[in-house]
């Protein structure tokens, strides 16, 4: 079988940097809490992208267990931006009660070609009381991308009584106005590699053995790089009689950064390894589900991007914790859902010694979710489905602020509902036809989903979001 996909979206109004001043958000400000409805920018800003792809998939059995597939995506994106935004700090530091903040303005032009190739031998093998299920590929990954951006000053801007038109909006990179210069990137990236997968299956013993050899080059701006690393990854679970299976995975990885760092240099290619632990239970006969585990991951030359369009690499991150998901059937029609995590992601090597024990900015501890869903199935209600979930989110650490105290993001807590209807329990015809009405942040709580502190940034959670839809299924 051969299938042909197409796709094209022009999107002429997309979202944008929406950043609000740390000081009257996650830090008082005698002046007064800045409103989520404070906008920092000015009424021309802009973010306009166009985007293509062309995507084949082939398929062809060869009987006695052994197929192919081969797959492949072109992809074309083109975007262009002009902002202005408020850039953290206020105009005078020394004020009491501020009100009037900075503000910069940026541009980017960018432009994405990117060719994608996966091709798949599997197969399966029966040898006495073990079965192998069995794969082989190939795969390769091309990206040319080119772009122009520019970033500069900006007029203030009073967060309290914003008066806007004070400047325009920068159209291109050449516009933005006190500009630092127009930088500009052409990168080219490409990797390939090959890989094999074994899944052996002996009584109630499953054990998984792949391994995959990578050769990566990227060149950007004159520089050129070239890694390449053999990774692989074992696991095995078992399967008892009354419905536990319980499991163990080891797993190493290799991941090329797109990224210039602060100093010019490319980033290294970042390294980890995983290890995890845990247990599947569904009862004999029933649709409870509880899965929990525990993992520890260390990466090397993660990239961190900054506020100021900036990025660079830490020595070493370990993250480690605990998840846990449940979900069960429960009588007269209601379904119930349960998640929970907790993790703890730290920097454990770093150029600057200061930084080794402090997590990573922006990455957060972990959370909550439950979720009750009714949807009878007979009775006057039948055809109805009305669910609420709540979230919980704990934390998240923010760095340090200008005074030398480490700050953080606090916990919130958001509930969400949905109220759905099949329309084919009204006419035949309309079978198939699904009404729902969705809410996110049900009782429109204001609250921050991360903050910067050290580049005085914060962003606001989205208020209450109340959306319909209609769907038919074929």
């Amino acid at each position: 079988s051969f299938t042909l996909l197409g796709a094209y979206s022009h999107d002429p109004f997309n979202g944008n940097y929406g950043v609000f001043p740390t000081l009257g958000t996650l830090i008082d400000n005698p002046a007064g809490k800045i409103s989520t409805k404070f906008y920092g920018g000015e009424p021309g800003d802009f973010f306009r992208r166009e985007q293509a792809a062309l995507t084949y998939i082939f398929n062809h059995d060869f009987g006695s267990g052994w197929a192919l597939r081969s797959s492949g995506r072109y992809q074309y994106v083109k975007s262009r931006m002009g902002l202005v935004y408020t850039s953290g700090p206020a105009v005078d530091p020394l004020a009491v009660a501020p009100t009037l903040y900075a503000r910069s303005s940026y541009s980017t032009r960018e432009q994405l070609n990117n060719w994608t190739f996966d091709n798949q031998l599997t197969g399966k093998v029966v040898t006495g009381p073990v079965t192998h299920n069995l794969l082989f590929g190939v795969d390769r990954q091309v990206a040319h991308s080119a772009g122009l951006s520019a970033f500069g000053g900006g007029t203030p801007i009073d967060v309290f009584n914003p008066v806007y038109g004070t400047m325009p909006t920068p159209q291109t990179p050449a516009d933005v106005q006190a500009s630092f210069g127009i930088g500009s990137a052409n990168v080219r990236q490409r990797q390939q590699g090959i890989y094999a997968q074994d899944q052996i299956a002996v009584g109630g013993l499953r054990v998984t053995l792949s391994g995959r050899q990578d050769w990566a080059r990227q060149a950007r701006d004159g520089l050129a790089q070239e890694d390449d690393k053999f990774t692989w990854r074992a696991g095995a679970l078992y399967l008892l009689p009354f419905g536990l299976a319980p499991y163990a995975s080891y797993s190493t990885s290799f991941e090329p950064q797109n990224a210039r760092l602060r100093d010019g240099s490319l980033a290294q290619p970042s390294l980890g390894k995983q290890i995890e632990a845990g247990a599947k239970f569904q009862p004999t006969g029933t649709a409870i589900l509880v899965t929990a585990a525990w993992f520890r991951i260390e990466q090397t030359n993660v990239v961190v991007n900054y506020p100021d369009f900036t990025a660079d690499q830490v020595g070493k991150v370990r993250s480690q914790g605990v998840e846990v998901e449940a979900s069960a059937p429960l009588p007269y029609g209601f379904n119930a859902k349960l998640a929970y995590s907790r993790q703890r992601v730290k920097k454990v090597e770093d150029v600057v010694a200061a930084n080794i024990g402090l997590p990573l900015a922006t990455v957060g501890r972990g959370g909550i979710s439950a979720n009750l869903e009714w949807a009878p199935t007979e009775g006057p209600a039948s055809g109805f489905a009305i669910g609420g979930a709540v979230r919980h989110v704990d934390k998240t650490y923010a760095d340090f602020y200008s005074d030398g105290v480490a700050r953080y993001s606090p916990a919130y807590t958001v509930f969400d509902a949905l109220l759905r209807y099949d329309l084919g329990k009204l006419s035949p015809r309309l079978a198939n036809v699904d009404l729902g009405v969705n809410a996110t942040n049900l009782f429109d709580k204001k609250y921050l989903t991360s903050c910067f502190a050290n580049y005085a940034w914060c962003w606001y959670g989205n208020r209450r979001t109340v959306q319909a839809t209609i769907g038919y299924r074929w």
